[in-house]
C-alpha cells in the first residue's frame, strides 16, 4: 500500500503480468531498479525500462541517479520491463 510521500509505479514484467513498485516521491532510477530486482530478481543491468515508448536511460553512473520525476515518472505511471539483449 501507498504511505504518504510515495508514489506508485505500475511495471509489466517479461510474462505480461502487472505488479506495483511504491517508491519515495524522491527515489532515483537506481532505487526503482533495483526494487524490480528485489521483486523479478533480474539485476539492474539487465533491465530496459519502457515508459510512454521512450527508453528510460539507466547507463551508469549519471543517468541512475536521475529521480524518478526528472524521467517524467509520477504516481500511476507504467512501465514495461524488457530484458537488455547482449551482442556477441
Amino acid at each position: 500500500r501507498k504511505r504518504e510521500g510515495e508514489m506508485e509505479l505500475k511495471v509489466v514484467d517479461l510474462f505480461g503480468k502487472t505488479f506495483s513498485v511504491f517508491l519515495s516521491v524522491e527515489a532515483s532510477v537506481e532505487d526503482l531498479l533495483l526494487a524490480i530486482q528485489d521483486r523479478q530478481g533480474i539485476t539492474p543491468d539487465q533491465q530496459r525500462l519502457i515508459h510512454e515508448g521512450t527508453q528510460i536511460q539507466v547507463d551508469m553512473p549519471a543517468a541512475r541517479t536521475k529521480t524518478l520525476a526528472s524521467c517524467g515518472l509520477r504516481d500511476g505511471s507504467l512501465l514495461y520491463l524488457v530484458l537488455r539483449v547482449r551482442g556477441c
